[in-house]
């Protein structure tokens, strides 16, 4: 499992559902970021994070 910050959590996290992932954990904030777990097809899991707005 690896972690990816990226600049806008809600338009990564709608391009990685069209891609096909399924989430793991939803979506929280926690420590003055967003943050969910992915899981994309073939296995591979990644959290997602980004500054909270």
């Amino acid at each position: 499992m690896t972690g990816y910050e990226v600049k806008d959590f809600d338009d990564t996290m709608k391009k990685a559902q069209a891609a096909g992932v399924s989430v793991l954990v939803q979506p929280f904030t926690s420590d003055r970021r967003e943050s969910a777990i992915v899981q994309f097809p073939g296995g591979y899991i990644a959290e997602i994070h980004a500054a909270a707005k």
